[in-house]
């Protein structure tokens, strides 16, 4: 056989080679050391986010793709817990409780609360013919309550009557 031939016949070998050849597969023992090995060194290495494996398998079933580590949804927000104090203003997905404090119609010249905290207070306007009429009926300020909060849809009050869920 001369050189020429021998160059023809090995070239193409040489190209498709790699398409016969396995694709180096781990093993689960394999991927258990490596994420033990990342958690304890983890300043050293950098594990990707998100990963993507393509295979092919000419002879047999085709391609064959898999997907990892899809990524995460973030909590829109964080709640603070009791503990640390309890009075804050709380955002949920579905609503909100926020701080409350007297309204202007409820503080007098010196700042003082002039309704009585759980009751009510009214608000008067005058009609046409010069009567005193009830304009609002408020539920005054009280501490450690609120009067600032909203939910979504009446559904999360209809799990249980006399409550609102809120979900975070």
């Amino acid at each position: 056989m001369n050189f020429r031939l021998l160059r023809l016949v090995i070239f193409p070998v040489l190209l498709t080679a790699p398409v016969f050849l396995h694709a180096q597969e781990t093993t689960a023992n394999e991927d258990e050391r490596i994420e033990q090995l990342v958690r304890t060194e983890a300043s050293e290495w950098y594990t990707p986010k998100n990963s993507v494996q393509v295979g092919f398998h000419i002879l047999t079933s085709g391609a064959r793709v898999r997907f990892g580590n899809l990524g995460s949804v973030a909590a829109s927000s964080s709640i603070a817990p009791a503990s640390l104090g309890g009075v804050v203003n709380r955002t949920y997905d579905n609503g909100y409780v926020n701080l409350d404090s007297p309204r202007s119609e409820e503080l007098d010249a010196n700042g003082g609360q002039t309704t009585q905290p759980g009751s009510h207070y009214y608000t008067y306007t005058v009609d046409a013919d010069g009567n005193q009429i009830v304009a609002t009926d408020r539920i005054a300020y009280t501490p450690g309550l609120t009067r600032n909060w909203s939910y979504s849809t009446a559904d999360q009050t209809s799990a249980m009557p006399g409550y609102v869920a809120m979900n975070s």
